[in-house]
């Protein structure tokens, strides 16, 4: 880690918003605090969800050894606004979202405020390389359904190094100034909440760059029941995001609920209509072998049963992301606070929204 020293002036803040995330904050924190930038140049202001396993004492711990660390409390323990509130609080020009289950390269800072000045980009991102903590056949199956195209489609800091303009980065750096024009996160969104306000900013002539150079290591959940609860969720307030805001739909994100109903619908008529199994059976075999297909060419580097177990792990993925897309169209159309977004387009201090979740 750098050595501790005086804190002024920063010129880039890095924002972690946490909850319950003890096994995972210090490695996270201890990447952000060996940069290659000097400790006073940067701070990183870490917002406590209320946490109960004991993330804060350990943040607070790090906080009395490095003055650049600022540890602050979200009441409303969600995502979007612990966001908000270190955005309030952050003193640089430039902000960094940054994850608590993510560990950043040194260069990374640097790396921020080097392409922010060498592409005039609003906001600049990497590529995630998503990697597994255990090496047993779970994990290494969870890691490959969310770096394949297969998995999660033509997202590109998913599935490859993209050096380009893109609609969404993950962990990005934001010039400050762009959440005064375009508005700060919709504490509405518990979820998905980046893709809406990167869809604010591209719709408000912002632009995104995606850059091998700030790639980073995400550590994803480690058993199936959790990552198809994930998948649920996801595909939930992905549909509550597009709701709010139709510039944040992309195709890509209802593709599992179009094929959700698809094999619904063919099932149902297949008591009525024999000749349907077949079409049933072939719609099986096809996704089966494009899965064997991207197992094969994208995911080389695994080993054999991983490569061949690709498409019948990700069916029960694709399942629960497209069910928890259907869920949220019926739930945004019965709950008319789910079709409104009042928040997201004010200026920083705009406080005035609570959290639905």
């Amino acid at each position: 880690m750098n050595n501790p020293g005086t804190f002024r002036a920063p010129a880039i803040s890095v924002i972690v918003p946490m909850r319950n995330e003890a096994e995972a904050i210090c490695g996270c924190l201890e990447s952000l605090l060996s940069q290659t930038i000097p400790i006073s140049e940067y701070e990183i202001v870490v917002v406590d969800g209320m946490s109960d396993d004991g993330s804060y004492a350990l943040v607070s711990n790090l906080q009395a050894r490095f003055p650049n660390v600022v540890l602050l409390t979200n009441p409303a323990r969600v995502m979007p606004a612990g966001m908000n509130i270190g955005l309030s609080n952050a003193c640089a020009p430039v902000v960094v979202v940054a994850g608590a289950h993510t560990s950043y390269p040194s260069s990374y800072l640097e790396n921020c405020l080097a392409y922010l000045d060498k592409t005039g980009a609003d906001v600049v991102g990497g590529p995630l390389l998503t990697t597994a903590l255990d090496h047993s056949f779970v994990p290494r199956m969870i890691c490959a359904i969310l770096s394949s195209r297969f998995g999660v489609g033509n997202a590109a800091f998913r599935t490859g190094m993209k050096e380009g303009w893109v609609d969404t980065v993950p962990y990005g750096a934001y010039r400050k100034q762009v959440f005064e024009r375009c508005g700060i996160y919709n504490e509405r969104l518990v979820r998905a909440q980046d893709s809406e306000l990167h869809a604010r900013i591209r719709h408000n002539g912002g632009r995104i760059y995606q850059t091998p150079a700030l790639l980073t290591h995400y550590h994803p959940v480690s058993t199936f029941r959790a990552l198809w609860r994930k998948a649920f969720l996801d595909g939930e307030w992905q549909c509550f995001a597009a709701v709010q805001n139709p510039q944040s739909f992309s195709l890509r994100r209802f593709v599992p609920a179009l094929m959700l109903l698809l094999l619904f619908g063919a099932s149902v008529l297949a008591f009525f209509v024999p000749g349907v199994w077949l079409f049933l059976a072939i719609l099986f075999l096809s996704y089966i072998l494009t899965g064997l297909f991207f197992g094969s060419t994208q995911t080389g580097r695994s080993d054999l049963l991983t490569r061949f177990a690709l498409p019948f792990c990700a069916f029960p993925f694709h399942v629960c992301y497209g069910a928890g897309t259907l869920v949220g169209l019926l739930r945004a159309r019965r709950e008319p606070a789910l079709r409104t977004s009042t928040h997201g387009a004010g200026p920083l201090d705009d406080k005035t929204v609570p959290s639905e979740r």
